[in-house]
């Protein structure tokens, strides 16, 4: 399954069906900046592919929390809550898992290498 994408984002279709895929895979291969991937009535699940030097904010969720996963490239982030508090700044890697609570800021930035992640909001 290639994700091709004329801008910076696509939606998902078909996300009231079941499905199975492989995430690696559907990650590796896509080539967005954000791709909602499955977007159910409690879940989403959006693909990222963020270019070298670059950075990216990811939505400020205030019900849920965020689940981000790295399968190729590094990249830095920074989470912050937006109620002032807790701040954690991180190297993310190939098989590395970040958790974002709700209310709470992420950054994601690149240096030399792009990073290729999902993450999953509920």
């Amino acid at each position: 399954m290639r994700s091709n994408c004329s801008d910076e984002s696509s939606r998902a279709v078909n996300s009231s069906r079941p499905l199975a895929v492989d995430m690696r895979e559907t990650t590796i291969d896509n080539n967005c900046l954000r791709n909602a991937f499955w977007d159910g009535r409690n879940l989403a699940v959006d693909l990222i592919c963020i270019p070298r030097n670059s950075e990216i904010f990811l939505d400020v969720e205030a019900a849920n929390d965020q689940f981000v996963y790295c399968e190729r490239g590094t990249c830095c982030a920074i989470i912050t809550n937006v109620n002032g508090g807790t701040t954690l700044q991180c190297q993310v890697c190939p098989n590395t898992a970040v958790f974002v609570p709700a209310d709470s800021r992420c950054e994601l930035s690149t240096n030399n290498c792009p990073c290729q992640l999902f993450t999953i909001n509920a």
